[in-house]
């Protein structure tokens, strides 16, 4: 047989009862496991990628003061993950969306985070960071564009519709580009504020329920507070009008905004009228270059209650997995770590918030892939156990979200400190899961946990 089309690969990745003869053809072929774990990890990150939008306003503000003073994946289930796409020139699909989830919240939060800090323009810019606290609502207008070799202009991925009303209820209707990877793409995520959410597959016609967002937000991640951040620019772009307005042009680096997240600029234009954004464009450091760009922001509007309604069409299959054990869900992350440390020689992420993406391009790193790998090495059995690392890390990634008493040490704990906490997170009785720097893990007690984390 063949290896399995793209189709035959997205029908393998949705339907559990796969045909006896693809079933056989992905045992045996290394490069359709790589090519349908790829599938997988980016099923996953689209689904976290607009997460961030559902928290609401005290957890937020709460999480970023905390985040601020120390500058320091979905409730997990077994078929969500990103993935790196091998037909695109080496930069993944997941890298592409992932940014759209690092970036939105780095775009809107970076770019309103920013703007209360003390830079020449202080005065407009926490005028702007006021009248985004203020803000009852917006709706804004993604898009991902890829650049092709050789500087011969660029391709659009997609377009994301969004919509975010007080106090963090968010919606985004997601739609690839037609003749590009992601064509197929036509799905819609509803996630109300501290209620379950929905995402709906138009072009499958199935559906997902999400988890209700109880863990506190990530340190970019809400529009509420931004201005409480103490940051400057690190230049000024000029005057320029944008859909009729003046506005008024700022760039910053990335890593200022979230120095776990990729390397690159982030660039925002402030209505000078409004003192509110009217595009932002965001430029990670990737190979073949990327750009995400926010545009055609209405702030303030009115929504219809429906477009927040998370009722499914009706005819529509729930195609929900069943969620994890906890013993599933520890064996994953102890992989995921374990192959991060084995490549690294014995640390794991050294970052307070892991993202799939960032710790896919690490890896590939480490591991001495090529940029992009070859498609000899996409078929090696190492890259798929790197896929699979990622897929675990896009699971803590949502961790974050999701549990309300969440923590990572990978900055300071590695594989040489056996008996110091690595990684907890609250259970549903008031006990902790704890994975420690050589990955053993225990249930215990909040009194026992104070003990750990004291040594």
């Amino acid at each position: 047989m063949k290896c399995l089309s793209q189709t035959e690969l997205f029908e393998a990745l949705w339907d559990e009862a796969t045909g006896e003869q693809v079933a056989v053809h992905l045992a045996e072929c290394v490069a359709c496991r790589a090519a349908l774990a790829d599938m997988r990890t980016l099923d996953a990150n689209l689904a976290a990628a607009h997460r961030p939008y559902s928290l609401a306003h005290e957890a937020g503000r709460e999480r970023l003061l905390a985040a601020l003073e120390h500058l320091d994946p979905p409730r997990v289930r077994v078929g969500l993950g990103w993935t790196p796409n091998r037909w695109m020139g080496g930069l993944t699909v997941a890298q592409r969306t992932a940014i759209g989830g690092v970036a939105l919240a780095a775009l809107l939060a970076g770019v309103l985070l920013w703007v209360g800090s003390p830079a020449p323009r202080a005065s407009a810019m926490e005028r702007m960071a006021e009248n985004v606290r203020r803000a009852k609502s917006y709706e804004v207008t993604m898009d991902m564009e890829v650049a092709l070799p050789g500087g011969k202009g660029s391709w659009s991925e997609g377009t994301s519709k969004l919509y975010w009303l007080a106090p963090g209820s968010m919606r985004s209707d997601e739609k690839g580009t037609p003749g590009t990877s992601m064509a197929s793409l036509n799905s819609t995520l509803i996630q109300p504020a501290r209620k379950p959410g929905v995402r709906i597959d138009h072009t499958r016609r199935v559906y997902w329920r999400e988890p209700e967002q109880l863990g506190k937000p990530l340190p970019l991640s809400m529009v509420e507070g931004f201005g409480h951040f103490a940051g400057q620019a690190d230049r000024e772009l000029g005057a320029k009008e944008i859909d009729s307005k003046q506005a008024r042009g700022f760039e910053i680096a990335i890593e200022k905004v979230d120095p776990d997240a990729f390397e690159g600029t982030l660039e925002i234009w402030i209505d000078e009228a409004t003192d509110l954004p009217v595009l932002v464009r965001i430029s990670p450091q990737l190979s073949p270059p990327s750009v995400l760009t926010l545009h055609d922001f209405r702030w303030n509007v009115e929504f219809d209650p429906k477009l927040f309604d998370t009722t499914p069409p009706a005819g529509y299959k729930d195609a929900t997995p069943a969620e994890l054990t906890l013993d599933e869900r520890v064996d994953w992350f102890r992989q995921g770590l374990a192959t991060f440390a084995e490549l690294s020689g014995g640390h794991y992420p050294r970052v307070e918030i892991i993202y799939g993406d960032v710790t896919l391009d690490e890896m590939k790193r480490l591991a001495r892939f090529d940029s992009p790998p070859t498609p000899e090495q996409v078929r090696t059995d190492e890259y798929v156990k790197i896929q699979r690392a990622v897929r675990s890390f896009a699971m803590l990634n949502s961790l974050f979200r999701e549990n309300p008493d969440m923590a990572y040490y990978g900055r300071t704990v590695d594989a040489r400190d056996k008996d110091k906490v690595l990684l907890r997170w609250q259970l549903d009785d008031g006990r902790h899961q704890v994975m420690y720097g050589d990955l053993r893990s225990e249930t215990v007690s909040p009194e026992r946990l104070r003990e750990l984390e004291a040594k």
